[in-house]
């Protein structure tokens, strides 16, 4: 009797870790991971919009683009916002990634477009830095990844 309820009980545990794995694939089979985004919440100094729009188009543009024609950026946006208070974003920036592995090594990568298209010196992109923080404040940054519905 005593292997009988042994078996039953072993028979009953397999069938729980089935259905809890079918359940799981279930879930898994709902979404597929996508690319990963870089959010950053910008609020631009009163009256500087224009001039940190200029700004980012002659260099932050000319990054993004070598980064996108290298592989690796997908894709970048700016999107803007009425502000609701003098503590709310104006402009969301916005740069695609392929996945969380194509962070690694980022840094590197993106210092060589820089200095590409910013200043070739440590001090070069240090004051184009300095310059473009009196055109704006960063309110934050956030990474997110995107999850595409399956069948």
């Amino acid at each position: 009797m005593k292997t009988l309820s042994a078996r039953l009980l072993a028979f009953a545990a397999v069938l729980a870790a089935l259905t809890l794995t079918a359940g799981e694939a279930a879930a898994q089979d709902a979404y597929d991971e996508g690319s990963v985004w870089n959010v950053t919440f910008v609020r631009t100094t009163e009256g500087h919009f224009d001039d940190y729009m200029e700004n980012l188009k002659a260099g932050w543009r000319n990054v993004m683009d070598a980064a996108k024609a290298d592989g690796t950026v997908l894709s970048y946006m700016i999107l803007s916002h009425a502000p609701r208070s003098r503590n709310d974003w104006d402009l969301l920036l916005l740069v695609e990634y392929p996945n969380f592995a194509a962070l690694d090594g980022l840094s590197d990568k993106m210092d060589a477009f820089a200095a590409q298209y910013i200043g070739a010196t440590d001090d070069q992109r240090q004051e184009a830095l300095i310059s473009r923080g009196e055109l704006r404040t960063i309110m934050g940054e956030a990474m997110a990844q995107e999850l595409n519905f399956t069948n």
